[in-house]
């Protein structure tokens, strides 16, 4: 009986305490006209361009390259490019794959360009958003 009440306890403290969490981050600081940005929240974020490769079975195949851009009030760039070099039926094929989105300040998506060229296929995407 007291191992129960003590989960009942300690789940209604867990509850109340994330409650107040999500309470004072989105709801007082929408109100405020806040917006998060690299320079007060997330520091965390790469300032420079991070590489990494791409290994399949143990043989490097390629690269990609990310960066994130603080654009101020105006949110953030997100660009990413990809070299990956496969074979599909005996054939070995270069792939490059261009991203780049466009987010507000509070990480939603504005817009979209997105682009890969092979030696067999290429093609060009963009989105934007319209509205709210």
């Amino acid at each position: 009986m007291k191992r129960k009440l003590y989960l009942v306890l300690l789940l209604l403290t867990w509850l109340g305490l994330s409650g107040r969490l999500v309470y004072e981050h989105y709801f007082q600081s929408s109100r405020s006209g806040k917006y998060i940005s690299l320079e007060t929240g997330l520091q965390a974020l790469p300032s420079e361009s991070e590489w990494m490769n791409i290994f399949h079975n143990g043989h490097k195949m390629g690269y990609t390259i990310t960066t994130i851009s603080n654009q101020g009030a105006n949110g953030y760039n997100i660009s990413s490019t990809t070299n990956i070099n496969v074979v599909f039926g005996g054939l070995a094929s270069e792939i490059y794959l261009e991203n780049t989105s466009r987010i507000d300040t509070l990480f939603r998506l504005e817009g979209f360009s997105y682009r890969m060229i092979s030696e067999q296929y290429a093609t060009h995407i963009l989105g934007d958003k319209h509205g709210t």
